[in-house]
């Protein structure tokens, strides 16, 4: 007698199957990812486009004018620092294209990360997650999760690119303006697509999605510094095509916005594609390229829970403050020539003093500065809240709580964590500020103690948040991921809230509202101690919660 295999299972073999149908479900996993992705994908370009109409409208108050703009080129393109960090100022013709050179290679480079990221977060995040091998073990073929994210990054990259094209275009006034904002356009989605491309590649490469992010975005990253270094450095232009950053800059929009760089962008994302589609079908669920160094046979190391939350995020930590700090050095330098920033522009002055207060143009710059980096400390203690979201839901949480370690000592572990990393943050910020202003001409005694002291005043608002995501957590964990949006409405009511002349008990939402100005203000106590003491308030909510204090029932872990 001969059996037959049912149809559907047959279906489901073949689909499983190299090289028979490797895309098989890529539709479903599609749909479900473009779902799963709702609300972090439009936020995402709200954001990114939103912060580059609020720099066109910057730029638009402060160099209006043909003279303003000229002007602009004759101090700030001349200033080595500027050149490093944005890039030539070559083109003044128009708002449009000032506002793309104040911003636009930032921003490129926050694209390229964004795409990669995305990727990771759809195949090597998976696989991290063991949720992969559950879908792998349906109709889905080897591929269909790569091509998945990728396409996702590209959606994210085409979307994002349209809006920068488009809020360009709105400000168009001279011939050739509407040819620009295509080029930047195009610009932005090649960015993007390379960076899914190298996000493809560290998803095969890595084990673990946050080295597979950490690839793409060093390549990323050091693309930036080699770009800088042939901006200033006769002789050195060739470091531009060296990586996906200066092909996007080759591209000069406003000038002659040549398409061809961006077809090597292009190139990058296809073959880049093609290799991690090659070592997809070459390994194993869950395994990588590059396999992590086993550990020892024990580890007395490790004997506590903050010995572990040690390992588990020290390298995190340490990265964002490096990337802080690294960034607040190379803005340091500038600080000494910050009247070159505006010249004689009386409009360019009354902008930043606005946005950073009145006083000295040093000090002013020095506040502003380290007041979006307390927000990014902030948004650090959103990040860790959600890791241990993460811990809990894929249960190592609960073999942890399993052993010796208490719920309160593993608590107050999480909490201690998130204050020294906020001050580190910070710390690092700070006293590199400080050296690269004093480098650069400051007096070393101030230059460090502005930085350092306004560094310092930005600790208790950034524990505010870091308290408030932390009692979401221990109350009603699925409400971490609202964390982001404290962040983006904190930094919209710091960047805007004035401009739109909002009611200051708008503003006053925001805990970094009511932090002093250094070193543009003498530092008060009192609103740093009020704002500690919430910070405490909501640290002691997430410890009664998670720990069940005298009079409040401690949740399930996990949660339900």
């Amino acid at each position: 007698m001969t059996t037959t295999t049912p149809a559907p299972a047959a279906r489901a073999e073949r689909a499983a199957v190299w090289p028979g149908r490797p895309l098989a479900g890529t539709g479903l996993l599609l749909r479900l990812a473009l779902r799963r992705e709702r609300v972090t994908l439009p936020v995402t370009v709200v954001v990114l486009v939103g912060t580059f109409a609020i720099t066109i409208a910057s730029v638009s108050t402060a160099y209006g004018t043909q003279a303003d703009r000229d002007s602009a080129a004759a101090t700030l393109g001349s200033n080595t620092a500027f050149r490093v960090l944005l890039g030539p100022l070559e083109h003044t013709q128009s708002v449009a294209s000032v506002a793309q050179w104040r911003i636009g290679l930032f921003m490129l480079v926050v694209v390229g990360v964004l795409a990669a990221m995305t990727v990771v977060r759809h195949t090597r995040r998976e696989e991290e997650a063991e949720r992969l091998e559950l879908v792998r073990a349906a109709p889905v073929g080897a591929l269909a999760p790569l091509a998945t994210g990728t396409i996702v990054a590209a959606i994210l990259s085409l979307v994002t690119a349209a809006g920068m094209a488009g809020s360009l275009a709105a400000v168009a006034e001279a011939p050739g303006d509407g040819a620009g904002a295509l080029a930047v356009g195009v610009q932005y989605l090649a960015i993007g697509l390379a960076g899914a491309g190298l996000g493809a590649v560290g998803a095969q490469v890595a084990t673990v999605s946050r080295t597979a992010t950490t690839i793409a975005v060093l390549v990323l990253v050091a693309g930036y510094a080699l770009r800088g270094i042939g901006d200033v450095q006769d002789g050195l232009g060739w470091l531009r095509w060296l990586s996906p950053v200066g092909w996007a800059e080759e591209m000069d929009p406003f000038g002659s916005s040549s398409y061809g760089p961006a077809l090597l962008c292009l190139a990058l994302f296809v073959l880049g594609g093609a290799a991690a589609a090659r070592l997809a079908v070459g390994r194993d669920v869950g395994a990588g390229i590059v396999q992590p160094r086993p550990g020892p046979a024990d580890a007395p190391g490790l004997d506590s829970s903050l010995a572990l939350t040690r390992r588990l995020q020290g390298a995190s930590l340490a990265s964002w403050a490096y990337a802080v700090g690294a960034y607040c050095f190379l803005l340091g330098l500038i600080l000494s020539s910050a009247d070159d920033l505006v010249g004689g522009n009386a409009d360019a002055a009354k902008l930043i003093e606005q946005l950073g207060g009145t006083g000295r143009l040093e000090d002013v710059m020095t506040a502003l500065i380290l007041g979006w980096v307390g927000i990014a400390a902030a948004a650090w203690t959103v990040t860790y809240a959600a890791q241990l979201r993460a811990e809990e839901s894929s249960g190592r949480a609960e073999v942890q709580l399993s052993t010796g370690v208490t719920r309160a000592r593993y608590l107050g572990v999480a909490a201690c964590v998130s204050v020294v990393g906020v001050v580190l943050i910070l710390a690092a910020a700070g006293v590199l500020m400080g050296l690269g202003h004093a480098i650069t001409g400051g007096t070393w005694g101030s230059a460090f103690a502005d930085a350092v002291g306004g560094a310092a005043v930005q600790v208790p608002a950034a524990l505010v948040v870091g308290g408030l995501v932390l009692a979401c957590y221990a109350w009603w964990p699925r409400l971490v991921a609202a964390g982001w949006g404290v962040i983006t409405v904190i930094l919209l009511l710091e960047v805007v809230g004035d401009a739109l002349n909002l009611p200051q008990w708008v503003l006053d939402l925001s805990p970094f509202t009511h932090t002093p100005r250094v070193p543009l203000d003498d530092a008060t106590a009192l609103p740093l101690v009020v704002l500690t003491l919430v910070a405490a308030a909501f640290y002691a909510l997430a410890y009664a919660r998670f720990a069940g204090a005298v009079g409040v029932r401690r949740r399930d872990v996990p949660a339900a």
